[in-house]
């Protein structure tokens, strides 16, 4: 496993009165087709921060429910629907394509985005021979993810409607 990689998020999230993380609301240029938001996204993520802030950004835009393992994310993908997964890559006990293998194995047809901390050239033969479709490297770009959630979706509506 790989090990001592650190971690940053470029999500505009800061601190309220209270100390809650709050993130800026922003839109994206053009339209948002309304089918969108409600598209259900699976996050998993092992860092709470980064799980919380994935999560708080996606649920502007998106029904979102978060897992802190990919044991977790197993167990929400036999129990609920959902439209697509963003994962960490490298967890403690499992990875993302770990994630990916095991929905690619049940049949599950979710779109899977692979964030990674380390470099993407690495794990990307085993990512799409596992099923990924795309893999973002962090620091993650609040709006190229949701460009890139919106993009997968469109096409998976589209290639559904053929």
């Amino acid at each position: 496993k790989l090990k001592g990689w650190k971690m940053q998020i470029n999500m505009n999230a800061q601190e309220d009165h209270q100390g809650k993380l709050k993130s800026d609301q922003k839109t994206l240029g053009g339209s948002r087709s309304t089918s969108l938001s409600l598209k259900h996204i699976l996050v998993v993520d092992d860092e709470p921060t980064a799980r919380k802030l994935l999560g708080m950004v996606l649920e502007d835009y998106y029904k979102v429910t978060t897992c802190g393992s990919v044991d977790e994310a197993e167990q929400a993908l036999e129990e609920s629907e959902f439209d697509l997964v963003v994962s960490d890559y490298l967890m403690p006990d499992k990875t993302g394509i770990d994630l990916a293998n095991f929905i690619k194995v049940k049949k599950l047809f979710i779109t899977l985005i692979l964030i990674t901390g380390h470099g993407a050239e690495e794990v990307e033969k085993m990512a799409m021979a596992a099923g990924v479709s795309v893999i973002l490297a962090k620091p993650i770009d609040e709006k190229l993810l949701i460009e890139t959630i919106d993009g997968l979706l469109e096409k998976k509506s589209n290639d559904f409607n053929v």
